[in-house]
């Protein structure tokens, strides 16, 4: 605002403008040395932490764009080639073959760039700021705040479990309708609305329930900072990948059904050359089976893209990537129907993708068929509530412990507890939905494993290899 002596009525005019606006968040503003009182100026840039403490202590629930981006397939494929091909890395010849697992992570920027997650701030956090930019239907919105009893009390209702799966709402207080006609009644109407203000607060309750507010700041402290809006701004768009590269030497096959999941999206990586060789055909096509019916069985509805490596060695002969086509459509006919061609980048009418990591060919048209489909997989879209990622801010935290697991019973449940996770069950689903999404490792299937939350996936897969 910087040259513009918009006075006290101006800037009563956009403190109003904030109250309203649905669609924008301000970052910040400096009117200073610009004919402006004070009190306007602080009211301003304080109603932006406002609505971040607010956001941050809701209950409202918003998409993750979270997704784990598994590679499977034979062994000296190209599986860790192709992770890095997709992130922009290198070629390295001399890269060694992965030993058990291994996981990283990638972010597909709202401009569809691979790029390396950016992880300043806490989840919470973030995602609290996203949440300032959802719009709430009216029905909702007209819950969150109601106007001045006649005694002069506020009620200000809980949010409960809003759906955001749009955008842009701002919580927003009450606004006086008197009209400003001259400067007693400018400076008698800033009076009243800073008063106003200061009586419009969120209610507490010392005992809390499930679907009450709560303070998330129990022990994590959370610090407003400009750039945590730019950042959600973008995260509203962008997706990010946990990517588990699985090594394909057989003797890790018998440990990778532990962290198979059921929702995802599975890129089956072979080398075409072993599909044209009639002496390692029957071979590749056993692994090939392998991880198929592996897949099917423990993810039955999970999407699978078929990548055919070493492109560069095989182009040569006109045909061969029909031969392979045809290998493959014989092989997966009539029982693996979550084989995934997105029609938009569909190469050639083939139902794989033929890429040369070396060279980088057709690594592009890939980048797009993995996004859409990842996008289009309902579980990027299952809501999370910010509670839940105050929780899991509780436990990753313990990594700076220099831990790599946490017990269920004696040290999940009191993290929970203090950021107002109380419930089991509901602590239970949220770890059920961090290992989906490959936060950590939390297996079920004994009481002995589900006292165990592992807090490092990478420090359990080196440890079983």
């Amino acid at each position: 605002m910087a040259g513009n002596n918009i006075g006290n009525n101006g800037a009563i005019t956009i403190r109003n403008a904030i109250r309203e606006n649905k669609e924008s968040a301000l970052v910040k503003l400096k009117l200073s040395d610009r004919g402006i009182a004070a009190e306007i100026e602080r009211d301003i840039n304080e109603r932006v932490k406002t609505r971040f403490a607010d956001a941050l202590n809701s209950d409202r629930k918003a998409p993750l764009n979270r997704l784990r981006l598994m590679f499977v397939g034979q062994g000296r494929a190209g599986k860790s080639a192709t992770v890095r091909s997709l992130l922009g890395k290198p070629f390295t010849p001399e890269w060694d073959s992965t030993v058990g697992a291994d996981v990283s992570e990638g972010m597909i920027s709202e401009n569809r760039k691979w790029m390396k997650p950016d992880q300043r701030g806490d989840f919470a956090s973030r995602f609290a700021v996203r949440l300032m930019f959802t719009r709430a239907d009216d029905d909702n919105e007209k819950r969150l705040v109601q106007k001045s009893k006649p005694n002069g009390s506020v009620n200000v209702e809980s949010q409960g479990d809003m759906k955001s799966t749009t955008t842009a709402n701002m919580i927003t207080l009450n606004d006086s309708k008197k009209k400003v006609e001259d400067d007693e009644d400018k400076s008698k109407f800033l009076q009243d609305t800073l008063e106003e203000d200061k009586r419009v607060q969120p209610r507490t309750e010392p005992n809390f329930k499930p679907t009450e507010k709560v303070n998330h700041d129990t022990d994590i402290m959370r610090e407003y900072d400009e750039k945590l809006i730019l950042d959600a701004k973008h995260d509203a768009d962008s997706l990010t990948l946990s990517l588990w590269d699985f090594g394909g030497q057989q003797v890790f096959y018998s440990m990778h059904h532990l962290f198979l999941t059921k929702s995802g999206l599975y890129v089956l990586v072979f080398d075409m050359r072993e599909l044209l060789d009639p002496h390692t055909r029957n071979g590749a096509k056993t692994y090939l089976l392998f991880w198929l019916r592996s897949i099917k069985l423990h993810a039955p509805s999970v999407s699978i893209v078929l990548v055919g490596t070493f492109l560069a060695d095989i182009m040569e002969e006109k045909g061969n990537l029909q031969v392979i086509d045809k290998i493959l459509r014989e092989l997966t006919k009539g029982s693996f129907a979550q084989i995934r061609v997105p029609g938009e980048v569909e190469v050639d009418e083939l139902i794989y993708f033929p890429i040369d990591n070396r060279e980088r060919f057709r690594i592009d048209q890939l980048r797009r068929a993995v996004e859409q489909c990842a996008r289009d997989d309902q579980s990027v879209l299952q809501e999370v509530s910010i509670r839940s990622m105050a929780f899991l801010d509780s436990i990753l935290s313990e990594k700076q412990k220099q831990k790599a697991y946490l017990t269920f019973s004696d040290e999940v449940k009191q993290l929970g507890t203090n950021v107002g996770v109380p419930s089991i069950r509901e602590q239970e689903e949220a770890l059920a939905f961090f290992h989906e999404r490959g936060f950590l490792i939390h297996m079920t299937s004994t009481e002995i494993l589900k006292n165990i939350v592992v807090i490092n996936p990478q420090w359990l897969i080196d440890a079983l290899s």
